[in-house]
């Protein structure tokens, strides 16, 4: 069956024996037969995505809004990386930024096939009868998303008030704006630098001792004196990347920008500052 951007065709069931998390303790998963009566809307994430981060403060005000008036919100967190199957780092995830929704671990990704999805994130919206009547991927939307959820929960015979809680439609890439990258050799990975010092635009480049998998670029020794670097060339308001410490030990990223140490000016919440004023991000989990 081929779901993936379709309309007016039963959603397919989810499978068993799969984690769940943010369930009641009398209950092992959910099925879409038994929400039959309800809107279901299905939200295919992955905790480390920036993109799905972005999403998830619309979510949560449907969420409040909604979960008493019909709406059941399932997420399914799809991994795009092998760290992010570990239940326990998605247990940190949910609670880090306050999902309270059900979610299903998706490890096989027998879910995502099952829609025959391409995309973090992408929603599909089920009406009372347990069939999709509505899909969107990627960022934005949100207005035209928390319309249809209102429509599809009237015509389930719940009593919806109107107001929207959306607000602002978020975040929209910019023309020239740097996209997501990957630092992982499957996906774009890491060049070495130039020996003219010639950097190519949102190529990522590096010097030292690295090592280079499938799915992240690995620092492969012990030093103090910042000479392994990674470079990038970038245009972007924030920056974000995803970092994991191998052993579960704190360890400490030093950044700079156009090869100055950053400010109170230009700096994230979570920058820190050593003795020497040297900015840094402390990478604490696995």
């Amino acid at each position: 069956m081929d779901i993936f951007g379709s309309s007016g065709v039963n959603a397919p069931e989810f499978p068993s024996k799969l984690i769940w998390l943010n369930l009641p303790s009398d209950l092992v998963g959910l099925r879409i037969a038994d929400l039959r009566g309800r809107v279901v809307l299905v939200d295919f994430w992955t905790y480390s995505c920036i993109n799905c981060q972005r999403t998830l403060p619309f979510l949560k005000k449907w969420w409040e809004k909604y979960q008493d008036s019909g709406l059941v919100i399932i997420g399914v967190n799809s991994p795009e990386f092998g760290f992010e199957k570990d239940p326990e780092n998605v247990k940190q995830a949910l609670k880090k930024y306050e999902v309270s929704w059900p979610t299903v671990l998706d490890n096989d990704m027998k879910i995502w096939n099952s829609f025959a999805n391409h995309y973090w994130p992408a929603k599909y919206l089920i009406d009372h009868k347990g069939k999709i009547i509505f899909t969107h991927f990627g960022e934005g939307n949100y207005i035209e998303t928390e319309l249809k959820t209102q429509e599809a929960l009237r015509e389930a015979g719940f009593e919806v008030d109107g107001k929207l809680s959306s607000g602002s439609q978020g975040v929209a890439l910019e023309v020239g704006q740097t996209p997501e990258l990957y630092f992982g050799s499957l996906r774009g990975g890491v060049e070495n630098i130039p020996q003219d010092i010639s950097l190519k635009q949102d190529q990522i480049y590096s010097i030292g001792k690295w090592k280079q998998e499938d799915e992240f670029l690995q620092h492969s020794r012990v030093t103090d004196d910042l000479d392994d670097l990674v470079i990038l060339q970038y245009i972007a308001k924030n920056v974000y990347l995803v970092m994991g410490s191998e052993d579960g030990r704190s360890l400490k990223v030093y950044v700079t920008l156009d090869g100055v140490g950053l400010s109170g000016e230009n700096a994230g919440s979570d920058i820190q500052f050593d003795s020497e004023s040297r900015s840094f991000v402390e990478v604490k989990f696995a």
